[in-house]
């Protein structure tokens, strides 16, 4: 800073070195400010698309846990909206199809219990039905695991040997 000396009146004037410091100063704040915003913003975008990945998440963790989430909606301004609207529409397919499962068990449980206390004529018929309504059920599920459907009963070559292939374990498989 230079010190000036004019008539009767001193005056501090910046020099160079000064004016340089100012503006740097200023850059600073500006700087400051900019990279606030820019954090601010990021934040803000990046939950935009994390916050959905995250409800999808938990109601995935549920579905593995055996039970059927409760849906909600996303955010307005959230992003992936029509991936987690087709999410929504396969959780409720899925919700439906296990409710006919739960219908069709019902009815075959109702069937076996009559069939316990019926008439050799009225069992041998109850068996039938129910019969019928498993190898519909098996059929089912067989076409959602994409496996062969026939409705006979597997055989075994041993006596001792079980009827039923064992279940492909999902827990090693890679999507």
């Amino acid at each position: 800073m230079q010190f000036h000396t004019v008539g009767s009146s001193s005056q501090i004037s910046p020099g160079p070195a000064g004016s340089a410091a100012v503006v740097f100063g200023f850059a600073a704040v500006l700087a400051l400010l900019a990279g606030a915003t820019f954090g601010i913003w990021s934040v803000i975008i990046t939950h935009r698309f994390c916050g959905p990945i995250f409800v999808i998440g938990r109601c995935l963790d549920e579905l593995v846990a055996g039970r059927f989430p409760t849906m909600r909606a996303l955010r307005k301004k959230d992003e992936f909206k029509e991936f987690y609207a087709q999410f929504q529409r396969t959780m409720d397919t899925l919700k439906s199809r296990k409710q006919a499962e739960f219908e069709a068990l019902s009815g075959i449980l109702e069937l076996a219990q009559g069939a316990a206390n019926a008439a050799a004529d009225a069992r041998k018929h109850a068996l039938e039905q129910i019969a019928t309504r498993v190898g519909s059920l098996r059929g089912e599920a067989a076409k959602m695991l994409g496996e062969e459907s026939n409705n006979e009963p597997r055989s075994s070559s041993s006596p001792g040997e079980s009827r039923s292939k064992p279940a492909k374990s999902l827990a090693h498989t890679t999507v």
